[in-house]
């Protein structure tokens, strides 16, 4: 799973550790450096960096809101053990040029050290990098000349410096760009700065193709220096490279794209289809900022023959357009800017024909006639690229640096000329494409004129205010909204022209030599028009980046704190809608872009009318779920962008930091990156009114071991096989699939910190948590976050309870214990082994009714599921259950003889394989047991399943659920350890024998099997029973814990309700929260301690079955109505009071809503507490 951006939205090799402010969470022992000395290698890297400068621009119309820029260091270099990194500058945070008072880097995995600093505005850095040796006794400076930027006067917030030992990159947020006004300079930042606001080609400040040469003579380059290392290359790559070798202009370098991209039309392979947009998005970028050069091929191809092939790229995209799945984040868009135009005037015979007779002129000198005339004129009429703009405005430059010397008429026709020149590149600003397609959007739909008309009027009102009195709910503040709204509002109008497909395409017979055939489009205009469309949204999306960055600023400069006014708060949340708004009008899960943004902007209204703390919790469910989209956005696409870019880099010989920053910069250019600034800061002041402290206790306790990192339980127990721990482990983990079991993991793991994922506390693995000892928290917040990594390498403390959370180094010498298994395994081994004894098997095949079954016969949770219908039956119950049928112990087992499957030798292998601890022999034996249960699921007599079949309403929806002798046992829960499968009609045969042999044989999973083994139970003794029961119409689902499990109460049940079906609660694997409620048993109120947010609900529908839905919570009474929350608690507190007396121990409860009803479909005993109930 790709490392998950965080607030600057950069993956976490780059991303520089933000510092810790919060008191009582994590307190560093002095003296020790937190990383301690793993991973330390033996080489060392002291190679010379290169002189960068990161230029931001400034603008009357943006001012800054701090007097400071945050500046991260993040440099890749490997020391020797005793060695450190420092840097030492002219600013006094890194030691005014003495090394003993410099900033000292912090060690992190993948040898990247980190440290930061805060510079003043408009100042000077200079700096190196310098090696510490011996505890500072002695310094060795990198070689090379001093790394010089100058910290922007804008909006910026941030400059990262990234370095690998080859070179410097100097990176600045992107808000410093979002200049006013198309004249902005963008600057050069970094390998992938981008204005904002202006457009994304060479004359925005994008050119890397180094010094331009102006010509008196045909000097032009017929070669060029380049590289084309073709090793390890394959598909699109592969193509891609020796194409560039032997298409040396820029026209034939577009075919070659346009090769590529036709051929897509043809492939259904996902990863084919997105690896070959990824490296065509790339390469045209690089292509058109100079990044990889162009040359003459000593032919002879007008502009019009490079705008030909420049159509059959757009084309070719805006077909792949129509399958937005396959593009998500927004590959196609990504190589539509960078494509010059194919208007009516550019694809001509003789196009551009305005710099020939400036050429000719007789009022210019000669040696200024020559260098238009070679330089320009001849050029752009052989072989057009980039690079001519770039000389046009250089050329121009120096022009108007002497205006007064040339004749009016000529600067007039030159200018004209550089604007032409402009629109041929598609070199606009935001506002003159959004301009050009205004006549055709004013008239597609009844409302867009008065649109445009708003989002005119909003821009010229901003524009006039120029610094305006920097209020956020004065008069800048409701400026830049009023803009903001309305390029929201165009950008849709826009897409919604764009959205109909091209009806017809037809490419030309031989490109540049056939005749030009037309290309029809389906609201009337040409194909060239659409392009315009396309590159008028893509600008209004770029400029929606400026104002989000702006509104940034003024949320600062208001104080962004919990308890800020009102006004921060509706900003902060109103930007976030919009933002949303925009990810999902660029295609990127857009249903869940649109709800996640209104329920942000209902949350943020309803926010003053809960009582408590309400109000902020839900504010921060709907920043959460927000968050999630911006991380599965920033994830997906550096996992688009990265890898393609490193490679293609590589291979064509672009500058390694180039390449290696691509994905990073483009992320930081996009609206994605501002929503995540905007919703940390909601997020934290959400957090800070709600009274959390950037924890979330799952199972509290204490624990205590060495801090370790992984990026999944299946990482941490390889590493353990490979190199056991000999300590206990705390172990800081980035992601969980919910399925993983802790039993027999490794590493005497006595503590979990899971890393931003949030996770439901009654959740599968939470109960095995508890289950085995196992103290989980989850870090929700960036600082958090960020504390606990400060602490890798340490000896900690993990301290989870009501009252908080505390992550500290252990002092020095304190014992940590002696290496030891945590948990339970050997009462859950005596409670298995004593239910193995106990079972009893069928003599044939046969149907139990539910009532019929017992623990002996059935399980546990068939038995209680039995109880349940016996309790609900009664008239003074409050709940109702589902009843059923039962497949009892030893049905596989009779069917497997009959079926002569060989599943007793397979269990015979899985014994062998876990006595010698190959796992390998163990998948094997597994996959074996696993399929005998399959088939002799499917020889099953017929009589038999009609049998099921007739205890069920005709064209019935099931669940065929699992119900094993080793699961729902005090001391043993087994939660989610075995299968069950929903949605099963009963319209035939077929899909009933293959549900069962799924059931069956998910008692032979590995996991299953491991576990099993850590409890000491032999497999001969598993037995797996079938229950089969209605599929109920879920409007919510639950899960109830009749003793609270983090102690806050305990008179009180805690329950965590969801949207639909209950597997959304059982499983980690989809990332959210439940409403969590808090209910006394004796009627003593209900409090609210979470609201949902998970993405997507597992509905039932009449005639789909089970189908998933993007939950619009807003609608959800839980979520809009306290009165709802304080009904639904008061009904689970007497439902669990009532079971707990019945089975006469605190019970680990599952139900479901039905039109207002309360179903319970399981009680078990609650894992892990020791309080024991007395029966009624």
């Amino acid at each position: 799973m790709p490392a998950r951006m965080l607030a600057a939205a950069m993956p976490a090799s780059l991303r520089a550790a933000q510092p810790f402010s919060s008191s009582g969470l994590v307190r560093h022992r002095l003296g020790r450096h937190s990383s301690g000395s793993i991973g330390l290698r033996s080489s060392s890297s002291r190679s010379s960096s290169r002189l960068l400068a990161a230029s931001a621009s400034s603008s009357s119309t943006t001012t800054a809101t701090t007097t400071s820029v945050h500046v991260s260091f993040a440099i890749q270099r490997s020391l020797n053990f005793g060695e450190a990194l420092l840097v030492c500058g002219s600013n006094e945070s890194l030691g005014a040029w003495e090394p003993h008072r410099a900033l000292a880097l912090n060690w992190s995995d993948g040898d990247v050290w980190r440290g930061s600093i805060e510079v003043q505005r408009g100042e000077e850095v200079r700096f190196k990098i310098v090696t510490s040796y011996d505890n500072n006794t002695s310094f060795g400076w990198d070689d090379g000349e001093d790394t010089v930027f100058r910290a922007p006067t804008g909006p910026c917030e941030e400059i990262a410096v990234v370095a690998d030992g080859r070179s410097t990159t100097v990176l600045a947020d992107d808000a410093c760009l979002a200049m006013s006004g198309d004249e902005a300079d963008g600057g050069s930042v970094g390998a992938g700065g981008v204005n904002p606001h202006g457009s994304f080609w060479a004359s925005e400040g994008r050119w890397s193709g180094g010094e331009v040469r102006i010509m008196s003579a045909n000097e032009h380059p017929h070669e060029v220096d380049g590289r084309w290392d073709v090793a390890g290359l394959s598909g699109p790559a592969l193509a891609l490279v020796e194409g560039d070798r032997e298409n040396k202009n820029w026209k034939s370098k577009i075919e070659l794209v346009a090769g590529l991209v036709r051929n897509l039309e043809e492939n259904d392979n996902i990863a084919e289809i997105n690896e070959t947009l990824a490296l065509c998005s790339i390469y045209l970028q690089w292509v058109s900022t100079g990044t990889i050069r162009c040359a003459e091929d000593g032919g002879h191809w007008r502009p019009n023959h490079v705008a030909l092939a420049s159509r059959d790229v757009f084309v070719s995209g805006e077909r792949r357009l129509m399958n937005p799945p396959v593009d998500d984040v927004g590959l196609v868009r990504r190589m539509q800017p960078w494509l010059p135009s194919f208007a009516a005037e550019f694809t001509c015979s003789v196009p551009m024909t305005r710099i020939r007779d400036i050429a000719h002129r007789n009022d210019i000198p000669g040696d200024l006639k020559k260098e238009i005339k070679h330089t320009l004129q001849n050029k752009l009429h052989r072989n057009a690229g980039p690079e001519d703009l770039v000389a046009t405005e250089a050329l121009l430059g120096r022009v108007l640096a002497e205006e007064g010397n040339y004749s009016p008429d000529f600067v007039s026709e030159f200018r004209t000329f550089h604007a032409e020149l402009k629109e041929f590149f598609n070199a606009g600003g935001t506002f003159e494409l959004a301009g050009k397609v205004d006549p055709v959007v004013r008239h597609s739909s009844e409302g867009a004129a008065d649109t445009l008309d708003r989002m005119w009027r909003a821009r010229d009102s901003l524009e006039a205010d120029g610094e305006g009195d920097g209020s956020l709910g004065g008069g800048t503040g409701g400026k830049v909204f009023e803009l903001l709204r309305a390029i929201t509002d165009v950008r849709s109008l826009i897409l919604g022209k764009l959205a109909a497909p091209l009806l017809e395409y037809k490419d030309p017979e031989h490109i540049g030599h056939g005749k030009d055939q037309q290309v029809i489009d389906p609201f009337g205009e040409g194909i060239d028009e659409r392009q315009r469309l396309r590159l008028a949204e893509l600008g209004l999306e770029r400029y929606a980046f400026v104002l989000l960055a702006r509104v940034q600023g003024l949320v600062e400069a208001a104080d962004g704190g919990g308890n800020s006014p009102p006004e921060v708060w509706s900003a902060l949340a109103e930007a976030t809608s919009l933002g949303l708004r925009h990810v999902g009008l660029s295609g990127f899960r857009p249903d869940e872009c649109r709800e996640a943004a209104a329920e942000l902007a209902a949350a943020e209204a309803a926010r003053g009318g809960e009582e408590g703390t309400a109000g902020a919790l839900r504010v921060r469910a709907a920043a959460e779920r927000a968050q999630r989209v911006v991380e599965e956005y920033t994830d997906a696409a550096v996992a688009a962008l990265g890898p393609a870019a490193t490679r293609l880099g590589a291979a064509l010989g672009v500058p390694d930091t180039t390449a290696r920053v691509f994905a990073e910069a483009d992320v930081r250019a996009g609206v994605p990156f501002q929503l995540s600034r905007t919703l940390q800061t909601l997020h934290q002041a959400a957090t800070a009114l709600a009274g959390g402290d950037g924890f979330e206790v799952v199972v509290p306790g204490a624990a205590a071991g060495v801090l370790r990192q992984a990026p999944t339980l299946e990482v941490f127990e390889a590493e353990e096989k490979e190199a056991p721990s000999t300590k206990p482990t705390v172990l800081l983990v980035d992601a969980v699939t919910g399925d993983e079991e802790l039993a027999g993991r490794g590493g005497n793991l006595s503590g979990i910190v899971l890393r931003r994922q949030q996770l439901p506390h009654l959740s599968h693995l939470a109960v095995r948590a508890r289950q085995e000892g196992v103290v989980l928290v989850t870090a929700s917040t960036v600082a958090a976050v960020d504390a606990v990594a400060a602490l890798v390498g340490c000896e900690v403390s993990l301290d989870a309870s009501a009252a908080g959370t505390t992550v500290e180094v252990l002092p020095e010498g304190t014992a940590l214990g002696d290496a030891s298994t945590v948990g339970n395994g050997a009462s859950a081994g005596a409670a298995a082994a004593a239910a193995a004894d106990s079972a009893v098997l069928a003599q044939q095949l046969e149907v139990l009714p539910l009532e019929a079954v017992t623990t002996a016969n059935g399980g546990a949770k068939a038995a209680a599921c039995a109880e349940l219908a016996r309790l609900a039956a009664q008239p003074d119950c409050t709940f109702a259950a589902p009843t059923g049928v039962c497949l009892p112990f030893g049905s596989l087992e009779l069917a497997d003889a009959d079926a002569d499957a060989g599943l007793a030798s397979a269990v015979g292998a899985v014994e062998v394989a876990l006595e010698g601890g190959n796992i390998e022999a163990l998948d094997a034996a597994c996959d074996a047991a696993r399929a005998a249960a399959a088939a002799s699921a499917a020889a099953l007599p017929e009589p038999l399943l009609a049998e099921v079949l007739g205890a069920f309403p005709a064209d019935s929806r099931v669940v065929v659920r699992s119900s094993a002798n080793v699961e729902d046992l005090a001391g043993l829960s087994g939660a989610g350890l075995y299968d069950s499968v929903y949605d099963v009609a009963l319209g035939s045969t077929e899909a009933l024998r293959g549900a069962i042999g799924v059931v069956w044989g998910s008692l032979y999973t590995r996991r299953a099997a491991l576990a099993r083994r850590a409890a000491g139970l032999p497999e001969a003794s598993a037995w797996m029973a079938v229950l089969i029961q209605p599929l109920l119409a879920a409007d919510t689902s639950f899960v109830l814990h009749t003793h609270d499990p983090t102690g806050r109460a305990a008179d009180a049940v805690c329950a965590e309700v969801a949207v639909g079906l209950g597997e959304t609660l059982a499983c980690a694997a989809n990332s959210g929260s439940a409403w969590r409620l808090l209910a006394r048993k004796d009627g003593g109120g209900v409090d609210t301690l979470s609201f949902a947010n998970f993405s997507e609900a597992l509905r039932v529908d009449a005639a789909r079955g089970v189908v998933t839905e993007t939950v619009a919570y807003q609608d959800e009474p839980l979520t809009a109505s306290a009165e709802a929350r304080v009904t639904l608690g008061e009904r689970l507190a007497a439902a669990g009071a009532a079971l707990e007396s019945h089975f006469g121990a605190p019970q680990d409860v599952e139900g479901a809503v039905v039109d207002g009803v309360v179903h319970v479909v399981q009680s078990r005993p609650q894992p892990g507490v020791v309080v024991v109930a007395t029966a009624a």
